[in-house]
């Protein structure tokens, strides 16, 4: 326990690692408005500088200098913000549930212990943060992750939470003010533009059954952890090759590069890897148990992937996801997403704690 704790203190003063290796992660300096919440999501536009991490109570913290600083933003919302996207350094969204100032929801409702009885968050910004406009989605299923690439067309994928895994790909063609619901069957975790009108998305399996029963392949193909669209989310099929993932639960998280196959981790290890914008997948192994809940590409100079997760699992792979080894973090803390920084990456935690390290030291 004495250990443990010194360790905490090391990370949160930026204190480097014990041990022969050299040090490389570096605890950033987020204001105290972040102190010991749920850091669930983080993102950088593609200069690396301009960023932003978001979690409980409505948090969102912002940084113009890479990480070096950062400084709080006024979102006007308590809800748990689960993802938050920016396609530049002035437009961005971020989504979550749970804000009590909500409204009833109208459309898609479960009512099991733990959801609350108000509509989902989608918050939008044009000035970096500066100011934000709520547009409430007419469900209380928790929203997981909301894609942006394409807008003003912004897609969100939703769960209705660990004893219910049905969900919905939620459309706007306007930026989140109008919303069009499509069932999918499945709780969905991410979802993301590959490139043009292909899309894909992940989530869990088919957990939850109907009366009548659906006809729809993407209800009968119940193993099926991977979806795609080839007409920018509008429908969606399943993908084939995450069949094969049975016993290991869900699928978690997308990293999309232009040129480089897409990756997907989640439940116990998992990874699987596409080369054709998610229409199928190829099972790979990772060499841990521990849950995965996030991967990123990172490094420009020598490419590689992270993958994060369970206490203070990191991973990486130089050669685009076929094998991974783990990364030494010091510390147990759950991990709970990872994004590219210029040459860094930055990963999030459970406990108010966002680290940095240099991508190309994360593998010999």
């Amino acid at each position: 326990m004495r250990v443990f704790l010194i360790g905490l203190v090391c990370l949160a003063c930026g204190v480097s690692f014990a041990g022969e290796a050299p040090p490389i992660w570096e605890a950033l300096k987020l204001p105290d408005a972040a102190a010991g919440k749920s850091l669930h999501a983080v993102c950088f536009t593609g200069d690396g500088k301009s960023g932003w991490i978001a979690g409980e109570g409505g948090l969102c913290v912002a940084t113009t200098d890479g990480g070096a600083t950062w400084a709080v933003q006024t979102t006007g919302s308590a809800a748990r913000l689960r993802d938050v996207r920016f396609n530049n350094p002035l437009q961005g969204w971020a989504v979550g549930e749970g804000d009590p100032a909500g409204p009833a929801p109208r459309g898609h409702v479960v009512m099991m212990p733990g959801m609350a009885m108000k509509s989902g968050t989608c918050l939008s910004t044009e000035d970096g943060g500066k100011t934000w406009t709520n547009h409430w989605v007419p469900t209380n299923f928790e929203l997981c992750c909301v894609e942006t690439a394409a807008a003003p067309q912004i897609q969100i994928g939703n769960s209705g939470g660990a004893r219910h895994l049905d969900g919905d790909n939620l459309r706007s063609a306007n930026g989140g003010k109008q919303w069009k619901s499509e069932r999918v069957f499945r709780a969905v975790f991410d979802v993301r533009r590959v490139e043009g009108e292909r899309w894909t998305l992940v989530g869990s399996p088919v957990a939850v059954g109907f009366m009548p029963t659906p006809t729809s392949a993407l209800y009968t193909n119940k193993g099926c952890r991977a979806l795609f669209s080839s007409d920018g989310g509008n429908t969606w099929q399943p993908s084939q090759g995450t069949e094969g993932l049975k016993g290991r639960g869900s699928l978690r998280a997308l990293a999309v590069r232009a040129g480089q196959p897409v990756l997907a981790v989640g439940d116990r290890g998992a990874v699987a890897i596409s080369t054709d914008a998610g229409q199928s997948w190829t099972l790979t192994e990772s060499g841990t148990q521990q849950d995965l809940w996030g991967v990123a590409y990172a490094g420009t100079e020598r490419p590689i992937a992270v993958a994060v997760g369970a206490k203070g699992t990191v991973l990486a792979s130089a050669d685009l996801g076929k094998t991974w080894k783990p990364v030494d973090l010091g510390d147990p803390t759950d991990l709970l997403d990872v994004a590219e920084a210029g040459e860094h990456v930055v990963v999030t935690t459970a406990t108010g704690i966002a680290l940095r390290a240099p991508a190309v030291k994360l593998l010999p």
